[in-house]
């Protein structure tokens, strides 16, 4: 059985730049609970757009790996902070 992307709105060329914001966020975290709690929430996000087939799954990879360090190569997008602001208001955290 094939799977349906859903549309993805007009975030999905901005992730990487707000993961690779992310990542560095994560590693100034002088706490390691803290930063631990921290890698949990984006990751439980990462699971989420996953299971609702939110972003195409190659697309997601590269995210995380971005925000785990795995992956340096981040294109920048222009207005990528009004983008991450877009994001985070889409999330809830604003």
């Amino acid at each position: 059985m094939s799977r349906s992307v859903l549309p993805s709105f007009s975030f999905e060329p901005a992730l990487p730049a707000i993961f690779k914001h992310f990542h560095e966020a994560y590693k100034a975290i002088d706490g390691r609970l803290t930063a631990e709690n921290f890698k949990q929430k984006i990751m439980a996000c990462f699971r989420t757009w996953e299971d609702w087939i939110i972003y195409p799954i190659d697309h997601l990879i590269t995210c995380q790996n971005i925000f785990l360090g795995l992956q340096d190569e981040v294109k920048l997008y222009q207005n990528s902070s009004l983008r991450l602001w877009m994001f985070l208001l889409s999330c809830g955290t604003l």
